[in-house]
């Protein structure tokens, strides 16, 4: 079974156009699907989506969907989001803020690490 391909926005709307095309000509839908290299469960869910707007709506339409993917997300997962640098400063920040030593400096100073409470960030 080959693997499924994802399109972009700008595909997705010139294939919508040539079915529709297609089928203005007078094929049923399945006929121009095939034609189109889609299925028809792809055309009506594509059509449902982004029927009735040009390249440049549809490409909007992604990164604002996405944007609020992002603003969305729940807190707890932002936190999973952060580099590997950003989180060894801030294990170092609350560190010098505790007055304990940084780990390295001291060979016990990895087991107060370990003691400090996780804020969440």
């Amino acid at each position: 079974m080959p693997k499924a391909v994802r399109l972009k926005p700008k595909q997705i709307v010139a294939k919508l156009h040539g079915i529709e095309v297609k089928t203005s000509q007078g094929k049923d839908v399945l006929t121009a699907c095939r034609k189109a290299g889609a299925t028809d469960k792809s055309y009506y869910r594509w059509r449902r989506e982004y029927g009735g707007i040009k390249v440049d709506q549809a490409k909007r339409l992604k990164q604002r969907e996405l944007e609020n993917a992002r603003l969305t997300s729940p807190p707890v997962v932002r936190p999973l989001m952060r580099t590997p640098a950003q989180l060894l400063a801030y294990q170092q920040l609350v560190l010098r803020t505790a007055n304990l030593p940084l780990p390295g400096a001291v060979p016990g100073a990895l087991a107060c690490a370990a003691q400090l409470p996780d804020l969440g960030l």
